[in-house]
């Protein structure tokens, strides 16, 4: 979330405030990313039977629609969270973020300056925590940009933000989940991401590989089908003990 919220800002937060680009333009290119692939893997979580339980068939029909809309993150029960395709909870997240960065980007648009920090500045709506995180480091980003960075200087911070990571990963089990499922990775996260933006440096050059980009384009794809794949796996898996 904390990527997306940088990327959607990266993209987008200029071409909406200076009007290059329209309302409608932004949620054409946000749906046919999102949509076209849920909907698909929908229908496939559907036919082969990935839910979690129903009672009768206007159950079934209300997670069905939920989880079609992305609603189904909102309703605090598993059957309707995780229901079908689970991973697409995170989708739902999404969506709600794309329309508050619009009210929030149209909202101080529209606001008299000295007002900004009183209706948006402080507003808990606003400050959707990871998503925003992500939005902020951006505008971070974007006045480091320019700095001199050495060849050697950008290795030594990649190398040092990935090992950062994988410190903060083999300490989370000691982490109280109220933690750990909240602000606990907003730090290293954010370092890897910016640090990599920049692209100063060894690590970030060998991830420029062509074969490397094609592999984080399609990574969203990957996401959503994961969960078959695994599920295949194990139900093969278990065919094969068994005989």
């Amino acid at each position: 979330f904390i990527l997306s919220g940088f990327i959607i800002a990266y993209n987008y937060e200029e071409k909406l405030l200076e009007k290059i680009t329209t309302k409608r333009t932004f949620w054409v290119a946000r749906i046919a990313r999102i949509y076209p692939l849920h909907l698909l893997t929908l229908l496939i979580a559907a036919c082969i039977g990935g839910y979690v339980q129903y009672n009768d068939t206007t159950d079934w029909i209300k997670h069905f629609a939920a989880s079609t809309f992305l609603l189904q993150p909102f309703f605090p029960s598993a059957d309707y969270f995780f229901s079908f395709n689970s991973p697409s909870w995170s989708l739902g997240c999404e969506q709600l973020f794309y329309i508050c960065l619009l009210i929030m980007l149209t909202g101080m648009h529209l606001t008299a300056e000295e007002q900004i920090k009183a209706y948006w500045y402080v507003n808990p709506i606003t400050r959707l925590p990871d998503f925003f995180v992500g939005v902020l480091l951006y505008q971070f980003y974007r006045s480091i940009f320019n700095k001199k960075i050495s060849y050697s200087t950008g290795t030594l911070l990649e190398i040092g933000v990935v090992i950062l990571f994988f410190v903060f990963y083999f300490c989370a089990a000691d982490i109280p989940k109220v933690y750990r499922y909240s602000c606990y990775y907003w730090l290293p996260v954010s370092l890897v991401i910016l640090i990599f933006a920049l692209q100063r440096g060894y690590i970030s050059r060998l991830l420029s590989n062509r074969v490397l980009v094609i592999g984080g384009e399609i990574s969203y794809s990957f996401y959503l089908i994961h969960l078959f794949i695994i599920l295949t796996y194990l139900q093969m898996a278990t065919l094969y003990q068994w005989h």
